[in-house]
């Protein structure tokens, strides 16, 4: 049974470490040698040399559990130094010499829970590396971080461009990712894996960052652009920031085309220099948009009745000065007894010019109120308060008139009962 074991064992011992069959060195052990160790007789078994052959060959199967844990897919370097610091005695696990017999060597067995915290380590260690690896392949390789991009074109000069759609797979990606680099963080193994998990969170943390702003910038182009790029009349007087728009309107549609083609949210967004441009692109834009608010402010001030009307619909007014017939949708807004306005066109097609004719009132049924014409100013405002001087006027000359055709009816009256009884006979 002696010479038997011996040669089995040394048609195993020169395999190297990797290529050994646990399984089946293990069943060998047990049905070939162990079982038939149990049939022999009391007599053979007090016998010293079947002591000793038996404990031999049970330390060799004990030990099988052991190396199918070392050879666990988990199992990396730092593992394996773990264990040479632990058994005292250093070993290339990947050279040709670490087979069997220098296994057995190590006397794994004397260091079985220490092999079994390993173990359990490396299995922990290894959800850790599969999810870090999840979350690199999403970030590179996967077409779940592309941006969603779309094409449009320009309302203002038909101009195609590119801008985010949308940013709902993106900011998924960034929740889910996050909290599994936190738990990760805390957990005891963040020591080994620190630099990747660092690593992605300060990616994430930069694509969140650079993506917030990016949509702030889009949001105040896009806005900028329909006024600078759509509305020439504005353009001509705010030429400043007309000049500074043009300029930067070229830098971010260019931007944008760059991200278009990359798609990929980790490649497009950090990119070496871009987080500052954009921000230097946002300040620009804020700034640009703050004159625009003090150049509206300023036309409010010469006209009042503009505070009746938001930013986008007096941009609208200023915008279209030069042809009231736009303007006629927000005339109510601005005069509430006002339903439009009466427009004569003179000239040629290049060269039309407007007057003002008369006004219909608000209420019902509608009223005619003829004005002493005027012409349409190429300043909004002025023209308005024409309009305003005007119906002050046609309202003088109506009240003159009412009073006169009714003098001889209320020659006992005072002034108040007359004016009150034309008020009453006249409501509109």
């Amino acid at each position: 049974m002696k010479n038997n074991w011996d040669k089995q064992y040394d048609s195993w011992k020169d395999i190297g470490f990797f290529n050994l069959d646990i399984d089946e060195m293990e069943t060998v052990a047990l049905d070939d040698y162990l079982d038939k160790f149990a049939k022999f007789d009391k007599e053979m078994r007090d016998w010293g040399i079947y002591s000793h052959i038996r404990n031999e060959i049970q330390k060799f199967r004990d030990t099988m559990p052991l190396l199918s844990d070392l050879r666990a897919e988990a199992m990396r370097e730092r593992h394996w130094k773990e264990l040479r610091i632990e058994v005292k005695e250093d070993f290339d696990e990947q050279s040709e010499e670490f087979n069997l017999d220098k296994v057995m060597s190590l006397n794994l067995l004397s260091h079985i829970e220490k092999i079994g915290e390993l173990a359990d380590n490396a299995k922990k260690q290894l959800k850790i590396e599969v999810e870090l690896e999840q979350i690199r392949f999403c970030w590179e390789d996967s077409e779940k971080s592309d941006l969603i991009i779309e094409k449009q074109k320009s309302k203002a000069d038909n101009e195609e461009f590119f801008q985010i759609k949308s940013t709902e797979n993106i900011m998924e990606l960034i929740e889910d990712h996050g909290g599994k680099l936190g738990n990760h963080k805390s957990s005891p193994y963040y020591k080994e894996f620190d630099t990747l998990i660092d690593h992605w969170e300060a990616n994430i943390s930069q694509i969140t960052e650079t993506l917030e702003v990016l949509l702030a910038v889009q949001g105040k182009w896009k806005y900028l652009e329909s006024i600078f790029r759509g509305q020439p009349d504005i353009s001509k007087q705010l030429p400043n920031e007309d000049a500074i728009f043009k300029k930067n309107n070229t830098t971010f549609k260019a931007e944008m085309e760059r991200i278009a083609k990359t798609k990929n949210c980790l490649n497009s967004l950090i990119v070496k220099n871009f987080l500052p441009l954009l921000n230097d692109l946002n300040k620009k834009f804020e700034q640009i948009q703050k004159n625009l608010n003090q150049f509206l402010e300023a036309k409010r001030g010469q006209f009042p009745r503009f505070y009746f009307l938001s930013n986008e619909d007096l941009l609208e007014i200023i915008g279209q000065s030069k042809d009231p017939k736009p303007i006629l949708q927000h005339i109510g807004k601005m005069f509430e007894g006002i339903a439009s306005l009466t427009i004569q066109t003179q000239g040629s097609k290049n060269n039309l010019t407007y007057e003002i004719t008369e006004l219909q009132s608000n209420d019902k049924p509608y009223e005619a109120i003829p004005l002493r014409q005027f012409a349409v100013d190429p300043k909004v405002e002025a023209w308005l308060k024409k309009l305003v001087n005007e119906m002050k006027a046609s309202l003088r000359r109506l009240f003159y008139q009412y009073y006169h055709e009714n003098s001889g009816s209320s020659k006992n009256r005072n002034e108040k009962e007359k004016m009150m009884a034309i008020i009453k006979q006249y409501p509109g």
